[in-house]
Formats: structure tokens, C-alpha cells, sequence
């Protein structure tokens, strides 16, 4: 009885074995897939070009965005101002020049402290915070004025 219980147990290994040297077999005598028309390969090549000539603003980490335009010299005194504002506010601040003799402003801060953030550096738009829980994102860019 053990021996014709093990037959039907082989059975339907057998028949996957097969099904997949059919399916094998099949595969290999495919047509190789005909090449593109000569139009369709121009129409390519035309829409890659328009893309690659259309530019994309770069990404941003922060939530939102302040520009401001002062006097070149007075640059750095606002930046260490705007720094120490968000310090004071329990706040993490990066800093880098920006490549218009500017400086960009990467500012975290916590949510309950954006608006009180926004009206003490001058801006009178101030972001509302989508969840008190985290914290708000900032870019501030300054750029200087054209004198």
C-alpha cells in the first residue's frame, strides 16, 4: 500500500515538471522582437531633447519659504540674526552661501513656534502648522539687493 500511495504523490510533481520544460521549450522559439520604425526612434530622440532641455527647480527640504532682499553688507548681520532667532526658539539652523553672493537658511523648528518665529524675522506670511508634533521645516534665502 506504500508503494501506490508514494506513486500518487510523484504524479503531481511529474506533471509540474513537465508544464515547465513545455514552457522552456516554447520560449526559446519566440520571434525576436522587431525594431522600432525609423519615425518612432526620431520621435524619441526629438521628446528626450525637449526634457532634457526643460529644467526642474531644485527639491527643497523645508515645508516653506522666505526670500529676502537686503543690502549686501548687512548679509552676514541678518543671517547671524535670523540664526540666533531660531537658536533662541529651541530651533537647529544650518547655514550655506547660496551661489547668488547670498546666504540659504535650513531652520527647524517646533511647530507651536513657527508663527512667533515668522513675525520677529519681518515676514508677515506666516505658515500654519499641518501637526503640532513635528517640527516645521524653514528655508530662508537672502539674497542681495540689486543697488
Amino acid at each position: 500500500m506504500d508503494r501506490q500511495s508514494n506513486r500518487w504523490k510523484r504524479i503531481p510533481t511529474a506533471l509540474m515538471l513537465g508544464a515547465g520544460l513545455l514552457l522552456a521549450a516554447t520560449a526559446c522559439h519566440r520571434q525576436a522582437p522587431k525594431p522600432l520604425p525609423h519615425h518612432s526612434i526620431d520621435s524619441l530622440r526629438e521628446a528626450l531633447q525637449r526634457a532634457a532641455a526643460t529644467s526642474l527647480p531644485a527639491p527643497s527640504l523645508a515645508n516653506h519659504r522666505f526670500d529676502l532682499t537686503i543690502k549686501p553688507e548687512d548679509i552676514p548681520a541678518k543671517a547671524a540674526e535670523i540664526t540666533s532667532i531660531g537658536k533662541e526658539m529651541k530651533g537647529t539652523v544650518l547655514s550655506s552661501p547660496s551661489s547668488d553672493s547670498g546666504t540659504s537658511l535650513l531652520i527647524s523648528l517646533p511647530a507651536n513656534r513657527v508663527a512667533d518665529f515668522a513675525r520677529r524675522i519681518g515676514e508677515t506670511s506666516v505658515p500654519t502648522a499641518e501637526s503640532s508634533e513635528l517640527p516645521v521645516m524653514l528655508e530662508i534665502r537672502i539674497t542681495p539687493s540689486a543697488e
